[in-house]
């Protein structure tokens, strides 16, 4: 994505009437893409230390804003709609910021590389949260893309396991150890008339004596 869009800053600024506005915005989105950037191989690193997950309190909303921003130059790209039905006032759950967000923009890759089959007028992702009422929070994906073979849905998480040709089959299982490690829940299914919608399940933040 950074590359992505220094490539496009790099044409606006080769016109005749260069608009600078849109190369500052431009210029802007790659700082803050390679700083989330940074902060994920830190993580990883951290992880690959084996030192313990930095646990706060988070706000689903602000994990989910912060993934769009992380794919906006892909779903520009490939004049993908991302629809955002966002729930106010949720309340927190407990996590590690990056690991979550990891989540996020691996769903959201999921999507957009099942969606760019379609026709450009077809292809949307709707994301969702909500509070549920067994007191978890929800966030759900769902995208118009051709959908996961039926035989396939309870496989998809599965470690090396894809329905890309070129998939690595990593992304999802990735998703559901980090979810799993969180005390929640991921879970793939169908929708109608065609696509797929992906749904976590994250306890929230238990509240803290007076």
């Amino acid at each position: 994505m950074v590359v992505a869009d220094a490539d496009t800053a790099s044409r606006w600024l080769a016109r005749a009437d260069a608009n600078v506005a849109k190369v500052e915005q431009l210029v802007t989105r790659i700082k803050e893409n390679a700083l989330r950037a940074n902060r994920i191989i830190q993580r990883i690193n951290d992880m690959a230390a084996r030192r313990d997950p930095v646990r706060q309190a988070i706000d689903i909303n602000e994990i989910v804003k912060e993934a769009v921003l992380f794919v906006q130059a892909e779903t520009e790209a490939r004049s993908i709609s991302l629809r955002l039905q966002l729930a106010e006032e949720l309340p927190n759950i407990t996590g590690d910021r990056v690991q979550l967000q990891q989540v996020a923009v691996n769903l959201l890759i999921n999507s957009i590389q099942a969606i760019t089959q379609r026709a450009a007028e077809d292809r949307e992702i709707v994301i969702d949260t909500s509070h549920t009422e067994c007191g978890t929070v929800s966030l759900t994906i769902r995208d118009t893309g051709g959908g996961i073979p039926e035989a396939d849905l309870e496989r998809v998480f599965e470690g090396f396991f894809s329905t890309k040709p070129d998939g690595m089959g990593m992304g999802l299982a990735i998703c559901r150890s980090i979810i799993s490690d969180h005390g929640g829940m991921i879970r793939a299914a169908n929708c109608e008339p065609h696509g797929a919608v992906f749904r976590v399940l994250l306890p929230v933040t238990a509240p803290t004596e007076a």
